[in-house]
């Protein structure tokens, strides 16, 4: 588990049952859910309370950890057809646009937290409560798939006693009523658990865009500084590699997508009772991130994105720079009004590690490109 997301789990181990119970009123007021309602008379221990708590949620943001590290995998699982160039619009203005061209130097971009892009619904799937019934069938089957290994007995064990008290606490409940109270609170905790996993992870990524199209007047407007920026392009090369930074291409869509309460269980458990390598823990993986960060509405289907991400902290400067992967800048296209000196800035810093051109018009509203 990462730094921060170690120290966040930790810290929810310290959160006493009141503290709980007032963070879970607060999350679901956030969303929009009514109050959670008691459900039968079972109350559990300050142990057991913890103990689901810090399960439900610790291992839930484990889990997105173990997503992004075995999304390394996932070329070899759903391979994407790349593109042989991607275009990235910059403004070419700030005070951080030559540390940028630095980075630049080191295949290395800027990555921005998605929860400041200008798309209010990055990153923001629907969050549906399953049904109780569904939830409890779906619990039993995780259940009786995963304690007959050994190895990930353990984690259904813990999961269908509503507790952890310890790693030799492996019975089962002793009748079926404490299994269906167990059940109940549980059922409370994960719809708190995963609304607020979802808001962290929200506020976790970190993403730069690309486009598949440099001649697009709207992407010059909106992202180079009404072309008075640049356009970098990328080249497609395999070996470009860059540790935990992965690559998806955007899927437009009218329909936001939602996240139900079994769905989330069902992605936590099996990617973490599977070995990485097996396909149907990647497939797991691979839609719970197609649907954080590769999905978007039909509005913004004109910038034809491509992205790559990653959860790792920005540098002590504030500054997330990561490496870009399988891809290398091979050209800089100056903008229709790009001002000499911003270019003669470009060229010193950049030299004759890439081509330089120029955005010039064709016929009617159609752009070109000639030597610069």
């Amino acid at each position: 588990m990462a730094r921060g997301e170690g120290q966040i789990a930790a810290s929810l181990c310290k959160t006493s049952p009141a503290q709980s119970a007032g963070s879970a009123r607060r999350a679901r007021q956030t969303v929009g859910l009514p109050p959670a309602k008691r459900r039968g008379r079972f109350a559990p221990t300050q142990g057991q309370a913890l103990g689901v708590g810090c399960y439900i949620f610790g291992s839930t943001l484990a889990f997105s950890v173990l997503l992004m590290r075995k999304f390394q995998k996932m070329s070899s699982h759903q391979p994407q057809e790349l593109p042989q160039s991607l275009y990235r619009f910059r403004p070419c203005n700030g005070e951080h646009f030559k540390a940028e061209l630095q980075a630049l130097l080191k295949n290395e971009a800027w990555f921005a937290p998605v929860a400041g892009l200008n798309d209010p619904a990055e990153c923001r799937p629907r969050y549906a409560e399953s049904d109780f019934g569904e939830f409890c069938n779906e619990l039993k089957i995780l259940q009786e798939r995963f304690s007959t290994n050994p190895k990930t007995g353990l984690k259904a064990r813990l999961i269908w006693n509503g507790h952890f008290e310890g790693p030799d606490d492996l019975a089962l409940p002793e009748t079926q009523l404490e299994t269906y109270r167990s059940f109940q609170y549980q059922y409370g905790e994960a719809t708190t658990q995963h609304i607020g996993l979802l808001e962290w992870l929200r506020g976790q990524f970190k993403s730069i865009s690309f486009s598949s199209d440099w001649n697009n007047p709207l992407m010059w407007g909106h992202y180079a500084n009404g072309s008075k920026g640049m356009c970098i392009e990328y080249v497609r090369d395999d070996s470009v590699r860059a540790d935990l930074v992965f690559e998806t291409k955007v899927q437009y869509t009218d329909h936001r997508p939602t996240l139900s309460t079994v769905e989330m269980m069902r992605y936590d458990v099996i990617s973490k009772c599977l070995v990485s390598s097996n396909s149907e823990a990647l497939e797991v993986q691979h839609q719970m991130a197609e649907r954080l960060i590769a999905t978007k509405s039909t509005n913004w289907s004109g910038e034809a994105e491509w992205r790559q991400y990653t959860l790792k902290d920005s540098d002590a400067s504030g500054r997330n720079y990561q490496g870009v992967v399988s891809f290398r800048p091979s050209r800089i296209i100056f903008g229709l009004d790009t001002p000499e000196e911003t270019q003669k800035l470009v060229r010193g810093v950049l030299a004759d590690t890439v081509e330089y051109q120029q955005l010039t018009w064709a016929e009617n509203y159609k752009l070109k490109l000639q030597s610069a």
